[in-house]
């Protein structure tokens, strides 16, 4: 079932947009490419044999130029659905041949460097509330907990298994023993889960700071486990 059967004009997901703006940008870039080797040849050619250029060929360039450049603002303004799409915006701004056209000292540079690094940090910002977000719900709804002290740290921490939301006594019925390999098995998954999440949040570059922001933002200073909100 297609998107608009299922929910009339419902918009495109941050990925689809991303996906579509990406192939029009890869499109229009490579009828811009073709077009300016065939333009470089026949303007070598020309000079060769004493004569001019092409100026239609010359002129379709610079119309394939522009569309290129439309089609790499549209992908650079469209938020990126995770942290790859963001490292091509990056690549798309600041790579070493986008510039090659401009003098140093054009003023037109500086301006276009801010507003358009205005989008990635958007970007960014928005990813790292979202990873903050997703993480810290998966780790209170385990029993995990993060407070925020007097002096700005995060203090991270999580129970024991017995004394965790995911505890659940061993059929009674069930011979000592199996209840007691039951339980250590449960107790070393849980922990060794906990320590991966806490893992993970440390691996990630600014894990800590995303979550302290986040919890800042929403004015949460004591995370903790709740049965209605998980948190």
């Amino acid at each position: 079932m297609n998107r608009a059967a299922a929910g009339g004009n419902a918009a495109p997901t941050a990925t689809e947009a991303w996906d579509a703006n990406f192939a029009a940008w890869q499109a229009a870039k490579a009828d811009y490419d073709a077009a300016a080797v065939l333009h470089d040849a026949d303007y070598e050619q020309a000079q060769a044999e004493g004569r001019r250029y092409d100026e239609a060929l010359a002129a379709r360039v610079d119309e394939l130029a522009s569309m290129e450049c439309e089609t790499r603002m549209a992908l650079i303004l469209t938020p990126a659905p995770g942290l790859p799409a963001v490292s091509v915006k990056l690549d798309l701004l600041f790579g070493p041949s986008q510039f090659s056209d401009f003098g140093a000292e054009d003023d037109c540079i500086s301006a276009w460097h801010r507003r358009y690094t205005d989008t990635v940090l958007a970007d960014m910002a928005r990813l790292q509330s979202e990873f903050a977000e997703t993480w810290l719900a998966a780790w209170t709804k385990d029993g995990g907990s993060v407070v925020i002290d007097d002096e700005g740290k995060a203090q991270i921490g999580w129970p024991v298994y017995d004394l965790s939301p995911n505890y659940r006594e061993p059929e009674p019925t069930l011979p000592q023993e199996v209840r007691d390999v039951s339980f250590i098995y449960c107790s070393t998954a849980h922990d060794v889960t906990m320590k991966a999440r806490f893992d993970a949040l440390k691996m990630v570059p600014g894990g800590v700071d995303m979550l302290k922001t986040y919890m800042h933002a929403k004015a949460i200073r004591v995370a903790v486990h709740t049965p209605e909100a998980g948190q």
